[in-house]
């Protein structure tokens, strides 16, 4: 005989169904993303690691969140580590590849995590998600110097983008003619979006407090060959040093897909302002890449009243880095040198 519910059973089912599908309920399976970010801060990189844990449940559920580093980059300084808005804003849920009605519950955020002493350390953080919540943490970690980035002579990799530089300088007609030539390609297996590429070339620096900028070229003619856009900008130079006036080549892709390439070459005549110079240009680089890269961080282990749960993962960059080469100006010599690893 076939089971049938009484009305009252009937209604109470109803109501619970009816309830459950206003709120747009999935099955209860709790979901994970994390997110690895790669910062310039005082010359060094900084790496953000978020995690982010939901609950879709209709009730509390606690939830324990440990996120291990390497003992060999646990450093004490001015930027690492940091927690919370100091860090770094939050991962982006549907960048991550959460479905997107996931991705629209409310969040919460612990606050600053336990330290974790040991052989591995860790950063621990304990809480209850509200129902239907997402629970967000994060922190920044020292990552390394820019030579991290290289991956040859002439050569760096940022996440899923290579960087290849091809450096000359020659004395023509009494000018100096320096040419950068950049070729970019997505070597890695997933997409890059929103890539930003720019090569900045500093003619001067900021002064010290309440003195002029400080002259180091003065440009007479410049030119871009190839899939870049000039402007007369600059953000710093290879040493760190504020720019005050200066070129940069830009290359902005909505999209770059596996193998896709970019490539261009900045041009500049002119003259050093003083007899012996060393121009030292560097790299703005920003991108989003798609899910399914290789993790650059320890993944978050996730604990409590949480089911298990499916992963979401996905790399991000914003760096100011240094070029691989400077040119050297003496006189009537002229060369270009690779950058020496203790620049960074």
């Amino acid at each position: 005989m076939r089971y049938k519910p009484s009305k009252p059973r009937q209604r109470i089912l109803y109501l619970a169904c009816a309830m459950l599908a206003a709120l747009g309920v999935r099955p209860t399976t709790a979901q994970v993303a994390e997110r690895d970010l790669l910062q310039s801060r005082a010359g060094a990189i900084v790496l953000h690691h978020g995690t982010a844990v939901a609950n879709p449940a209709l009730h509390a559920a606690g939830a324990a969140i440990s996120s291990p580093f390497p003992a060999e980059l646990d450093r004490q300084g001015r930027f690492w580590p940091a927690f919370g808005a100091d860090a770094a804003p939050a991962l982006s849920l549907a960048a991550a590849g959460v479905e997107m009605e996931m991705a629209k519950l409310p969040q919460i955020s612990p606050g600053d995590p336990l330290r974790h002493e040991g052989p591995e350390p860790a950063y621990r953080w304990q809480a209850s998600i509200p129902a239907r919540h997402w629970l967000m943490t994060g922190y920044g970690n020292y990552y390394g110097s820019p030579d991290r980035l290289m991956a040859g002579p002439g050569l760096q990799q940022v996440l899923g983008l290579q960087i290849r530089s091809r450096y000359t300088v020659a004395l023509e007609n009494g000018a100096y003619v320096l040419r950068m030539a950049i070729g970019l390609r997505n070597n890695g297996n997933v997409a890059l979006h929103d890539v930003l590429f720019r090569l900045c070339f500093t003619d001067a620096v900021a002064g010290p407090p309440g003195s002029p900028a400080q002259r180091l070229f003065r440009a007479t003619g410049h030119s871009v060959e190839g899939q870049a856009i000039y402007s007369g900008t600059a953000h710093a130079d290879g040493y760190g040093r504020r720019a005050t006036a200066g070129h940069a080549a830009t290359v902005a892709a909505t999209l770059l897909l596996p193998s896709e390439t970019r490539t261009f070459q900045l041009e500049l005549r002119g003259q050093p302002v003083m007899a012996a110079t060393e121009l030292y240009p560097a790299y703005l680089v920003g991108m989003r890449e798609a899910p399914g890269g290789e993790r650059l961080w320890p993944a978050s282990i996730v604990s409590g009243d949480v089911p298990p749960a499916p992963r979401y993962y996905y790399r991000e960059a914003a760096l100011l880095i240094p070029a691989p080469y400077r040119f050297s100006l003496h006189g009537p010599h002229a060369e270009v040198t690779p950058a020496r690893p203790a620049d960074g």
